[in-house]
């Protein structure tokens, strides 16, 4: 099993011209009574980062030899022989920053034929090479409450502007979770005091919104913050006298003066 590289190849033009050269080749051969060559096939190499997004510097190997580096269209075009069925062991190395897959794949030989004479008859096969971090964007919305601190897990990253909003961004590893938190200390009479909400992030960028409402509690039902126990927001206890016994009658013993 053996198989050759041309790379890069102009257009596939010039690879339907190989492939029917190497047919004619093969009869030729076949009437002289030469064991022909292996047949050989055309095969494209798509890297991406993600759908859609190509990527280049991304290098290929076939059985463990290199057949070519990605171009700014992540495109490798290649010439692999063997009789068809034959399996290959397509592997590839992405550039830093991306993540390299941990197992290679299995790309088997085989001939077909187009149903357009213009459609491609070469095989082809997709790499993936996902970013390691990805971005996760933040939209914070309230209603029109100005100067609001935004923290993100605990930490100050920015603030509500005169129109009650807010946004920032991070990068950061697939599958992160984020604490966001709205400050609203505790004498400004919004409610809710401080809300929260949990996000995740998976394995693409993504932006995420935090809308919250608050209310404005009226002045004269705000309850003053006591520091301590909870027992001191009680009313006090009005005070009791002493206790009295049961009451005594006394006798007085009586006098004769007859």
């Amino acid at each position: 099993m053996t198989f050759s590289v041309r790379t890069p190849l102009a257009t596939s033009d010039r690879l339907r011209s190989i492939l029917v050269g190497s047919t004619s080749l093969l009869f030729l051969l076949a009437a002289c009574g030469v064991e022909p060559p292996p047949p050989r096939y055309a095969v494209a190499f798509y890297a991406e980062a993600d759908a859609d997004e190509p990527l280049a510097g991304v290098e290929i190997l076939a059985n463990g030899q290199t057949v070519g580096t990605s171009d700014d269209t992540g495109l490798v075009q290649a010439i692999l022989e063997g009789p068809e069925g034959t399996p290959f062991e397509i592997s590839y190395h992405c550039p830093d920053g991306h993540r390299s897959p941990e197992a290679p794949q299995t790309l088997r030989l085989r001939a077909f034929t187009g149903l357009s004479p213009d459609a491609s008859t070469s095989l082809s096969m997709s790499l993936s090479c996902p970013p390691n971090l990805r971005r996760a964007g933040f939209v914070v919305r309230t209603n029109q409450k100005p100067g609001l601190i935004v923290k993100l897990d605990g930490r100050e990253v920015a603030r509500t502007d005169v129109e009650g909003v807010a946004q920032f961004s991070t990068e950061v590893a697939p599958g992160t979770s984020f604490r966001v938190q709205i400050m609203t200390g505790e004498d400004s009479g919004l409610r809710p005091q401080s809300p929260t909400s949990t996000f995740v992030l998976g394995d693409a960028d993504d932006y995420f919104i935090f809308d919250q409402t608050f209310e404005v509690e009226p002045s004269g039902r705000r309850r003053p913050r006591v520091r301590g126990s909870h027992r001191a927001n009680r009313p006090p206890r009005p005070r009791r006298g002493p206790r009295r016994g049961p009451r005594q009658i006394r006798r007085v013993p009586m006098i004769n003066h007859f």
